[in-house]
């Protein structure tokens, strides 16, 4: 089977359990939402496994100083910094290949506010709370991977010069974390979740909405973190507050989230 192939089938089944699994009460008033949030999560599911498989088999030995590894003086010097130009330059690529599912997931969540509440909007209007929103959502998401990336990066060498490894091992061992498929779907379930929820609640501020109802889905695989803003009603503009976690704006609140939100109108 070939390597694309591998990848539509490990996509595909991870749709079908999403698909299977409940979301808050508040999609049952958009149920199409729902099935678009669940085809862009595995859009964006393929995209990720797709970069981060360009980035080990193109471009990851550049951010690794192998000589210095050879050398096993200095373990910080052999990861490039953050600040290094070519983090930037694999910022850009990272946001080539998010960048339309985040924007569509978006505009999901703002064309859901539409239909949900019947407070239709200009087109335009649409587009641009969409695309203000979106980028927004892309940056933080921009930094935060760069960020994570670098740590795995720079952790996995550690270990290997722990270990003793050459660089061939050293190699195996780093490329085999970043691509690993499993960082692609936590990534995108929870960035679908979000992109979702922030269009939803950018459209509820534009709309008019004065209030924000949390609505979690109570069941045996309910987070503590869910359960506890389950209800919570606080104003358009504020946070959601729990012991575990604060500032959060609008589901989800951690990875696989399944709540939704209300907006409340005067």
């Amino acid at each position: 089977m070939s390597k694309s192939a591998l990848i539509n089938e490990y996509v595909n089944l991870s749709r079908l359990i999403r698909a299977g699994e409940r979301f808050g009460p508040a999609f049952e008033d958009d149920p199409e939402s729902l099935r678009k949030m669940i085809k862009l999560e595995a859009k964006l599911e393929r995209d990720l496994i797709k970069y981060f498989n360009g980035l080990v088999n193109e471009r990851i030995n550049t951010f690794i100083d192998w000589n210095e590894y050879r050398r096993r003086v200095v373990k910080a010097a052999i990861v490039d910094p953050m600040s290094d130009d070519k983090w930037k330059r694999e910022g850009k690529i990272f946001k080539q290949a998010v960048y339309d599912s985040i924007y569509l997931g978006t505009l999901n969540g703002v064309s859901a506010g539409i239909n949900i509440y019947s407070l239709p909007l200009a087109a335009d209007d649409v587009i641009g709370i969409a695309q203000v929103s979106a980028k927004k959502h892309a940056a933080k998401l921009i930094t935060q991977t760069n960020r994570n990336t670098r740590k795995m990066i720079n952790r996995s060498v550690q270990t290997s010069l722990d270990l003793g490894e050459t660089v061939e091992q050293a190699s195996k061992r780093v490329n085999k974390i970043v691509k690993n498929p499993t960082r692609s779907t936590t990534i995108a379930r929870t960035e679908t979740v979000n992109s979702y929820g922030n269009g939803l609640l950018d459209f509820g501020k534009d709309a008019g909405a004065t209030h924000k109802e949390w609505q979690a889905v109570l069941d045996s695989n309910t987070s503590p973190i869910c359960e506890e803003l389950d209800s919570q009603v606080v104003k358009i503009d504020a946070t959601f507050e729990s012991s575990f976690d604060s500032g959060i704006e609008s589901p989800g609140a951690h990875v696989n989230c399944r709540s939704s939100m209300v907006l409340i109108f005067p």
